[in-house]
């Protein structure tokens, strides 16, 4: 999942350009635009424009199914919350909705889910490259 904010005339301008709509909406991929949809605050300031990644252990429609994460005494609210928000846009049918119920999570709250849900990146995950294999010294 990419999430990506900006300024309409600035990045998103862009990032339309390069990234243009070429099919409907599918089990796949969904992307989640509209130009007239406009926000009045950057959620994600604090990533410093840089891009976040964020892996978890399980997939999100595994997270998402675990009795635990539903317990209050096992999940604190806002790692709750975001997991169901991160959900939210995941499944989400259009910018709007995912708008109207506020389902970005906060960028102190993604970090804090991902301190108790994330997984080490790899080579793979950042560069898209299987990492080599380091040959073994001869002595």
């Amino acid at each position: 999942m990419f999430v990506f904010e900006g300024l309409s005339s600035g990045a998103m301008s862009k990032i339309e350009k390069l990234l243009p709509i070429e099919q409907p909406n599918s089990d796949k991929i969904t992307i989640l635009k509209n130009k007239d949809v406009l926000f009045q605050e950057r959620k994600y300031l604090e990533y410093d424009v840089r891009i976040r990644m964020i892996k978890l252990f399980n997939p999100l429609t595994e997270t998402i199914l675990d009795p635990n994460i539903y317990l209050r005494s096992k999940l604190a609210e806002n790692i709750y919350q975001t997991i169901i928000d991160l959900h939210q846009l995941r499944t989400g049918s259009n910018i709007i909705e995912t708008r109207d119920f506020d389902s970005f999570p906060s960028a102190e709250n993604l970090i804090q889910m991902e301190r108790k849900y994330g997984d080490s990146l790899n080579n793979m995950d950042i560069y898209c490259v299987k990492s080599k294999k380091r040959s073994k010294r001869m002595r």
